[in-house]
C-alpha cells in the first residue's frame, strides 16, 4: 500500500504588521494646538467688549449758543455720561455734526429744540445720543425736542451695518488668497502678484455690485480703488510674512484680520464707543481705514486722506515683505552641484542627483539620503549640502529606492531606475525629493497638494 499522502495544509494569510509612524514631540504639538484656545478666548473677550454692551466712552457733543446754552451744557455734563460738552455757534454745531467732527448736538430756538445726530457715522451711537440728548433738553427747555438725523443711512442699510459687511469680505479674501498660495510654493512672485490682483479686481467688482443693487452704497471709483488697495495690502502682508512666521502663519493672519481687525473696524460701533486701546488700533489697521474711506465718500463723514494714507502704508509694507520673501525663495533655489569624478578605466557608473526641499520649496540642508537596491540592501548614503543638493553613485543598474530623513520631518521614499554603467560619460539621473517639515508653513498639506 502506498503511503498515505498528508492532506494539503491551507495557506496562511500574511501577517499584517502595523506601521508605526513617527510622532511629533510635546513641544511640536503645543506649538500647533495653542492657537484654537487663544483664538476663541481672544475673540470672545474682544467681541464681547465691543459689541455686547456698546456705550459711549468719550463723545464730543455741543450745544448752540443761546439763553439756555449754559443750562443745557451743565445738564449734559452732570448726567453721568462720557460727554465732552462745548458751546458753539448753532450753524457750526449743525456743520460739525454733519461732517462727523461732533458726535451730536442740541440747538434751541424760540420754536423749540433740535437734537442733531448722524446715523451714517454709527447707528448705535445715533440712537443712544438721540435718547440721551433729548432727555437732557427736556429737563431744561419746555417742550419735546425733535431728533434730526443730518446724515441718514441709505435705504438699503436699515441695520447700519452695511458698510461693515461690505468691507469685511474684501479683507477676508485677501487673507484667504494668501492661505491658498501656500499650496503653490513653486510659483514665482510674478504669478503671486498677478493672482492677488485678479482676485482683488473680481472681489471689488462683485462686492460693489451687490452693495449698489441693494442700495447700501453708491457707486464711487474712490471706494473701488480703496477696496482694491485693501485686498492687495492684506494679501501682500500675509503672503510676505509666510516664509518668516512659518508655522505661525495662520495664527498671525487670523489675528491680524479677524481678532483685531473686526472689533476695531467701527463698522457697527463708532470709535468713541470702543475701549481705549482698541480705539487706537482703529487708526492704524487697514480694515478700519477702509471703513473710514467709505464713510467719507458715501456720506461726507470725515476726510478720506488720512485713512487712504494708512491703506497705502500697509500696501507698501506688504510689497516690501513680498520682495523680501522673493529674495529668500530665490536664494534658497540656487544650487551649486559638484562635478562628478571619472575613474581611470573610463567606465563611469550611473549617478543619482537631486535637491531635497520642504513642501514650501525651500531647500533642506543636512538631510540624510539613503539609497537601497531592489532587494533592500544599502548602496550608498549622503547628506544634503546647504543648498539641499545631494549626489550619490550607484554601482549597479536597475530599480533603486531613495529614503530621505531629517530632523523634525516626515520620512520620504521615492523609487528610481538607474541605467547601466558605461564609458564616455556619466549617466546622471536627476530626482528631486520633497519632504514634509513639521515647521513648514505648507506642512499642513500633503506633498500632492503642494505640487
Amino acid at each position: 500500500m502506498p503511503a498515505q499522502m498528508p492532506a494539503q495544509m491551507p495557506a496562511q494569510a500574511p501577517v499584517q504588521m502595523p506601521v508605526q509612524m513617527p510622532q511629533p514631540g510635546a513641544r511640536r504639538v503645543l506649538s500647533i494646538v495653542w492657537f484654537p484656545f487663544f483664538f476663541v478666548a481672544a475673540m470672545s473677550l474682544l467681541f464681547s467688549a465691543t459689541f455686547a454692551d456698546p456705550h459711549l466712552r468719550r463723545a464730543e457733543v455741543a450745544v448752540g449758543q443761546g439763553d439756555q446754552a449754559e443750562a443745557l451744557r451743565a445738564a449734559l455734563a452732570s448726567g453721568g455720561q462720557a460727554f465732552s460738552v462745548t458751546v458753539l455757534d448753532p450753524a457750526r454745531v449743525v456743520r460739525e455734526v454733519a461732517d462727523g467732527s461732533l458726535a451730536g448736538g442740541v440747538v434751541c430756538t424760540s420754536g423749540g429744540c433740535r437734537v442733531l445726530v448722524a446715523s451714517a457715522a454709527g447707528r448705535a451711537r445715533a440712537n443712544l445720543l438721540g435718547t440721551t440728548l433729548a432727555s437732557a433738553a427736556r429737563g431744561v427747555v419746555p417742550g419735546t425736542p425733535v431728533v434730526q438725523d443730518l446724515r441718514a443711512l441709505r435705504p438699503g442699510d436699515t441695520s447700519g451695518s452695511g458698510i461693515f459687511f461690505f468691507a469685511l469680505p474684501l479683507a477676508m479674501v485677501g487673507m484667504v488668497t494668501s492661505i491658498m498660495l501656500l499650496q503653490l510654493p513653486m510659483w514665482g512672485s510674478r504669478n503671486r502678484f498677478a493672482l492677488i490682483a485678479l482676485v482683488g479686481v473680481f472681489a471689488v467688482t462683485a462686492d460693489e455690485l451687490v452693495a449698489i443693487s441693494r442700495d447700501v452704497l453708491p457707486w464711487d471709483p474712490v471706494i473701488a480703488l480703496a477696496g482694491l488697495a485693501l485686498v492687495q495690502a492684506v494679501a501682500w502682508v500675509t503672503s510676505g510674512l509666510a516664509p518668516f512666521v512659518r508655522q505661525f502663519f495662520v495664527p498671525v493672519a487670523l489675528t491680524f484680520v479677524l481678532v483685531l481687525g473686526v472689533p476695531t473696524s467701527t463698522g457697527t460701533v463708532t470709535r468713541d464707543m470702543l475701549p481705549g486701546w482698541l480705539a487706537g488700533l482703529h487708526q492704524v489697521l487697514p480694515l478700519g481705514a477702509f471703513v473710514d474711506v467709505i464713510r467719507s465718500r458715501a456720506y461726507g463723514i470725515g476726510h478720506p486722506l488720512m485713512p487712504s494714507l494708512v491703506l497705502a502704508g500697509w500696501a507698501a509694507l506688504g510689497l516690501l515683505l513680498m520682495l523680501l520673501a522673493h529674495r529668500r525663495r530665490r536664494a534658497a533655489h540656487v544650487v551649486h552641484a559638484p562635478e562628478p569624478a571619472t575613474p581611470a578605466n573610463g567606465t563611469v557608473p550611473p549617478e543619482l542627483t537631486g535637491v531635497v526641499t520642504r513642501l514650501s520649496g525651500e531647500p533642506l540642508a543636512g538631510a540624510a539620503v539613503l539609497v537601497l537596491d531592489e532587494s533592500g540592501q544599502e548602496v550608498e548614503r549622503a547628506l544634503t549640502d546647504v543648498a539641499g543638493h545631494y549626489r550619490v553613485t550607484a554601482g549597479t543598474p536597475g530599480l533603486h529606492h531613495v529614503v530621505v530623513t531629517a530632523r523634525h520631518c516626515e520620512p520620504a521614499v521615492v523609487s528610481v531606475v538607474l541605467p547601466a554603467a558605461h564609458a564616455g560619460g556619466a549617466a546622471v539621473v536627476h530626482r528631486d525629493v520633497r519632504i514634509e517639515d513639521w515647521n513648514d508653513p505648507a506642512g499642513n498639506l500633503t506633498a500632492g497638494q503642494a505640487g
